[in-house]
C-alpha cells in the first residue's frame, strides 16, 4: 500500500510539473520553432519546384530547337534544299531562267 501512495505522489508531482504555466510556455516556444522550420522547408520546396518546372520547359524548348536545326541541316545537305536557300537569301537564278519581279506602285 505504501508503494502505491509513493507512486501516486510521484505521479501527482509529474502532473503538476507538466501542467504548470512554464512547461506549457516552453512547449509552445518549441512548437513555434518547429512550425517556422517547416514553413521554411515548404517555401524552399515550392521555389525549387518552380525552378525545376522552368528548367524542364527550357530543356524541352532547346530539344525542339535542336530537332528543328537537325531537320534544316538535313534539308540543306540535298541539292534542292541548298538551291532553295540560295535563291531565297541571295535573289539569284540559274543561267536559263528568267525572273519576273512585281513591283507594287503604292
Amino acid at each position: 500500500m505504501r508503494e502505491f501512495q509513493v507512486r501516486k505522489k510521484q505521479q501527482a508531482s509529474i502532473n503538476r510539473i507538466l501542467s504548470s504555466k512554464w512547461t506549457l510556455f516552453i512547449a509552445l516556444i518549441i512548437i513555434i520553432i518547429l512550425i517556422r522550420g517547416n514553413i521554411r522547408v515548404f517555401k524552399n520546396y515550392f521555389n525549387l519546384k518552380d525552378k525545376y518546372n522552368k528548367e524542364t520547359e527550357s530543356y524541352q524548348s532547346q530539344k525542339n530547337r535542336e530537332a528543328q536545326l537537325n531537320k534544316d541541316i538535313d534539308r540543306l545537305k540535298t541539292d534542292q534544299g541548298l538551291d532553295y536557300e540560295i535563291r531565297k537569301k541571295l535573289d539569284v537564278s540559274k543561267e536559263d531562267e528568267k525572273i519576273i519581279k512585281i513591283i507594287d506602285k503604292r
